[in-house]
């Protein structure tokens, strides 16, 4: 069963791009996730992901980031979201690591890797690793000679069921596909 929103624990004068990611977020999310479902945000930054969903609906939040400052935020922008939801800082690979087979029915990131370098093959896997059922990616995917996220992630066991191309979106700079798989493997 889908959630429902519920009243804002956060001032408004929200920005568009904020509205309609969080549009889009609550949409797909709400396709394949229910309330009662564990969800992991890998990069959550100031929690304005993990803060729609829990005015949505959703309580059983996880979300890691590298810069605690980040996770300060967080809990400074969002209160109510911020004690419902587990949020650790540091090496975002590490921390998931961390985490148990399968502990997570949606994995999700938003822009993550659009927004660092590096090789994150580890980071790819470990996400498909702790995902029991779906991961969400929205990324920018760099236009035609970029990376397809749904074959980045195929190695692992996951395959595509959902694709959206983003660039519809007037207050997006970049163009962004968000894309869902479903983990195939036991």
């Amino acid at each position: 069963m889908r959630p429902t929103p519920t009243g804002s624990d956060e001032g408004s004068g929200k920005l568009k791009i904020e509205e309609e990611r969080a549009a889009v977020l609550l949409e797909m999310i709400g396709r394949y996730a229910g309330a009662a479902d564990e969800m992991l945000e890998v990069g959550c930054r100031s929690g304005a992901n993990l803060a729609t969903l829990y005015r949505a609906g959703y309580t059983r939040l996880t979300g890691v980031e590298e810069d605690p400052r980040r996770l300060e935020e967080f809990r400074r922008l969002h209160p109510g979201a911020w004690e419902a939801a587990v949020t650790s800082a540091g090496d975002v690979t590490a921390l998931v690591q961390g985490f148990a087979d399968r502990e997570f029915h949606l994995v999700f990131s938003v822009g993550y890797f659009f927004d660092h370098e590096g090789d994150f093959s580890v980071l790819r896997r470990e996400m498909a690793r702790v995902t029991g059922g779906y991961l969400l990616s929205i990324e920018s995917e760099g236009g035609p000679d970029g990376p397809d996220y749904s074959e980045l992630y195929a190695p692992y066991g996951l395959k595509e069921v959902e694709s959206v191309e983003l660039k519809t979106m007037p207050a997006l700079e970049s163009v962004f596909t968000a894309r869902v798989l479903k983990k195939l493997t036991p």
